[in-house]
């Protein structure tokens, strides 16, 4: 078994941000050329429950509103994914990650 060399404290050094921005013209819809945003999000199988999904959903659609000076009436324009990696797949610093390894340096504070 690997160990993951990432303590608890460094969980938020490895959660990153990507803003890819279209030119104008590069998105459209039937409707109208109005701003639409895809939040692409990857985590662990099982590291969210049902409900911690639905707060993860609701809070980066509403930072992604607030960033682009947006209100609640434009909510679905903000597409929130979110992909569970499988066991075996998450690696960082050369080594795959188990999911049983970061939930115990979680619990170590």
């Amino acid at each position: 078994m690997t160990t993951c060399r990432h303590s608890a404290k460094n969980f938020r050094s490895v959660a990153w941000t990507y803003l890819h921005e279209l030119p104008a013209g590069a998105q459209t819809t039937a409707e109208d050329d109005a701003p639409r945003f895809r939040v692409d999000v990857r985590v662990p199988v099982g590291a969210l429950s049902d409900r911690r999904k639905a707060g993860l959903v609701w809070e980066a659609t509403a930072l992604v509103l607030a960033a682009a000076g947006l209100g609640e009436a434009d909510a679905m324009r903000v597409w929130v994914l979110i992909h569970e990696q499988p066991e075996g797949t998450w690696g960082a610093g050369g080594q795959i990650v188990k999911f049983a390894e970061l939930k115990a340096l979680a619990a170590q504070g």
